[in-house]
């Protein structure tokens, strides 16, 4: 049987807490910034429309709608694959340090 090191032990449940906790936090945006994103995000959007008056309505509804798919698809890749892991690498560093810290006095 292998034997376990309290400090190790120790560590790795502080880090496992730290994901847990802090994770659901990073997780929640803040109101304003939703309400800014889809209020951009239709004004852009009839401004499109609006700009192609003499072509089909498809074309319009399609110029208006696509743009803003695509910035909102990449936004929310960004932020789940690119952003989100960043942060907490980062913060698991913070913690480690201490950690690290309290383990030696």
């Amino acid at each position: 049987m292998e034997k376990l090191d309290p400090d190790a032990l120790y560590t790795e449940v502080q880090l496992e807490l730290v994901e847990e906790v802090e994770a659901k936090h990073r997780l929640k945006p803040a109101l304003f910034t939703i309400v800014f994103a889809i209020g951009a995000t239709l004004i852009e959007g009839a401004i499109a429309f609006e700009l192609l008056k003499q072509e089909s309505q498809v074309l319009r509804v399609f110029a208006a709608l696509f743009p803003m798919t695509l910035l909102w698809l990449i936004a929310n890749f960004q932020s789940t694959y690119v952003n989100l892991p960043n942060c907490r690498d980062e913060l698991k560093e913070q913690y480690h340090h201490e950690l690290d810290r309290e383990n030696t006095d």
